[in-house]
């Protein structure tokens, strides 16, 4: 199979399964997998660095300055990868990033989806706290065997640390669920309060405080104190002989 053939088959499937995450709610798993068993089945875990590589190779054979090869790159391959492997019959098994391949794809910052469990895939960045470790495949425990033992020594370490960070994420978004939610009821009903009061009218107390203040002795208009000086001269006159 050629290369060319064997990127688009890889991209094929990458979009495939971006797709059926992005559908699927309940039976994502399932049907991912499905999609890859079918679409697939030669592929392994060493496949995005190849990938990578061939896409690489081509833009420095374009004459591609150093510096915009990652975004020509990634534009190439598009933002996320799949990662996973098939057994020799063909079932496909779980898979995590390789050591090689996770430095690849941390180097270009792709989102990775990858399967950790028959029913459990994980989705994001290997930059997040929740990313899986690097693995070694059997060539790369036979070619680096120092980088084999240190990853043998470090791998119940990091798999606990990754089930606690995990379960410490999920702690943390369901508290901060229950603080937010009473928190926007709260600013809800204060908008509501806020609207009905400019909406509606002035109370009528505030009018008939504004007409006792006109009847009071000094609050009244100049014309009503004319009229009460016109009176009093019209009785003076009167009374006088």
């Amino acid at each position: 199979m050629t290369s060319s053939l064997q990127q688009h088959r890889f991209n094929s499937v990458a979009k495939t399964v971006h797709a059926a995450f992005a559908k699927a709610a309940g039976g994502g798993a399932a049907q991912c997998s499905a999609f890859i068993a079918a679409a697939a089945p030669d592929h392994r875990c060493c496949a995005e660095r190849r990938l990578l590589g061939s896409w690489v190779s081509k833009a420095r054979r374009r004459g591609m300055p150093a510096h915009q090869i990652v975004t020509w790159v990634r534009r190439k391959v598009g933002a996320h990868v799949t990662v996973f492997r098939t057994l020799a019959d063909g079932t496909l098994a779980c898979a995590a990033p390789c050591l090689l391949c996770q430095r690849e794809l941390l180097r270009f910052d792709l989102r990775v989806h990858c399967s950790l469990a028959p029913e459990l895939w994980w989705s994001g960045r290997l930059t997040d706290e929740s990313a899986p470790p690097g693995k070694l495949t059997a060539r790369q425990r036979m070619m680096m065997p120092a980088a084999a033992a240190a990853a043998t020594a470090q791998q119940p370490v990091q798999q606990a640390q990754h089930q606690a960070q995990a379960q410490q994420q999920q702690q943390q978004h369901q508290h901060q669920h229950q603080q937010h939610q009473p928190q926007e009821q709260r600013e809800r009903a204060w908008d509501r309060s806020e609207r009905s009061a400019a909406a509606s009218p002035p109370p009528s107390g505030a009018s008939s405080d504004v007409d006792e203040a006109e009847r009071a002795p000094g609050g009244g208009s100049p014309a009503s104190g004319r009229g009460r000086r016109g009176s009093r001269r019209r009785g003076r006159r009167a009374a006088s002989p």
